[in-house]
């Protein structure tokens, strides 16, 4: 299989090295480079941002004049790079250049090189790239990209930790298979952000296995994840998940009021069972927690009377389900703990998603926040609830052992 890595890698850094000790000729490289034509049509190409990262920190670390010569040799590789792999430099970004690529496995290729030529002269880098229309435009005499590809690219390299490189959907499906081709690239699975004004709701990232991949971003969109999930978002990622989803609350009331009865609730269920989706649902013991929770606190002891009144129509549920044979299988798990939090977690087991809140005194269910948190977004939070519902689901009480022919469990 042929390597993402350019044959004169080692000559280009050989040049770079040079360089660092030619800093009065950056002016006579720039005009070398030249200015990128003006074209007056837009047209499906891929942009690239290729950032300096962390520069002012960098400055109070090592220096003015030290940080100022590794911009100058991330710009010079930038430049080199994007020039061997067909692409343009359109404008500068400060500390970094924004180029389009007419192909995109070229700019892939681009910012993989970058990146590890950047590596080995310890200077730290980024880039984002997205695949779109993209329209350039002069003003005076400058040129400029527009359109919401451009932004896209610019709201995922907030994204973006030094030394990693994140892509958009497009470019990963457009992309895919030619990065297979190649045996030293690595890509990840999707990382779900949530971009303000943006419609991605994935991104990737992709590296060289000499880097590798860092399983993580810089959580830019962070606080748009922060507030009260609508039932219908809910819905929409209960409705996608591929092999697991678990419910940790008091009865899904929310889910029966949106379809307006627990016979929409029932339909829903089983078209995840038909499609091989194992369900959990993890819930306070009624018979327990009526009177221990009502001496602690009356609001929640009223939850755990609907709640029992709702465990009833699951054991029906369950009963018709089982006659049907599904490829998905439906749990009741029943616990005896006073409840510290909710949480819908999909494909947990696949570095899915969780949504939870936690149980706060004095705060109303209705004006409590809730976090959307997965793996690659927040590893720490995310296995410290992961573990707490495996250790709830190992303590709990099954209420039916299975249902249908599957019977996978959370691992």
């Amino acid at each position: 299989m042929p390597s993402v890595f350019l044959n004169d890698l080692d000559k280009i850094i050989s040049e770079v090295s040079q360089y660092q000790d030619k800093m009065a000729k950056v002016g006579e490289f720039y005009n070398q480079m030249g200015r990128a034509p003006w074209e007056t049509y837009a047209k499906p190409e891929t942009v690239v941002i290729f950032d300096f990262a962390g520069s002012t920190s960098l400055k109070l670390k090592i220096g003015h004049e030290l940080a100022m010569r590794k911009i100058v040799l991330h710009d010079k590789i930038c430049r080199i790079i994007i020039k061997k792999l067909n692409g343009e430099v359109i404008k500068e970004t400060g500390d970094g250049v924004v180029a389009l690529f007419g192909n995109p496995l070229d700019a892939c290729r681009a910012a993989i090189n970058t990146l590890e030529i950047a590596v080995r002269k310890e200077i730290p880098t980024k880039a984002s790239l997205v695949f779109g229309m993209f329209e350039k435009i002069k003003l005076a005499s400058k040129i400029d990209v527009y359109g919401i590809s451009m932004d896209t690219c610019a709201r995922i390299e907030k994204c973006a930790l030094e030394n990693q490189i994140l892509i958009n959907s497009a470019l990963h499906n457009a992309i895919l298979p030619f990065l297979k081709d190649y045996d030293d690239v690595l890509v990840s699975e999707p990382i779900p952000v949530t971009l303000r004004g943006i419609p991605d709701k994935e991104i990737y990232e992709i590296a060289s296995k000499h880097i590798g991949l860092q399983n993580a971003i810089a959580i830019e969109s962070k606080k748009n994840r922060f507030k009260r999930f609508a039932i219908n978002e809910k819905i929409e990622l209960i409705r996608n998940a591929e092999s697991e989803i678990i419910e940790v609350g008091f009865g899904f009331q929310e889910f029966i009021d949106h379809f307006g009865n627990f016979t929409g609730l029932r339909d829903f269920i089983k078209k995840l069972l038909k499609k091989g989706v194992n369900i959990k649902f993890l819930i306070v013991d009624p018979n327990w927690g009526i009177e221990e929770l009502k001496t602690a606190e009356e609001a929640l002891g009223e939850k755990c009377r609907i709640l029992k009144n709702h465990l009833i129509l699951l054991k029906e549920l369950q009963t018709e389900l089982d006659v049907e044979k599904l490829q998905g299988n439906l749990e009741i798990h029943l616990y005896r703990k006073f409840p510290l939090f909710q949480a819908l977690c999909i494909d947990s087991d696949l570095d899915g998603r969780i949504i939870v809140s936690n149980h706060l005194h004095g705060i109303e269910e209705s004006e409590n926040i809730e976090i959307m948190i997965s793996k690659t977004s927040d590893p720490l939070m995310f296995d410290s609830y992961r573990s707490s519902i495996k250790l709830l689901l190992k303590n709990s009480r099954l209420l039916k052992l299975s249902i249908g022919t599957n019977q996978k469990v959370m691992t």
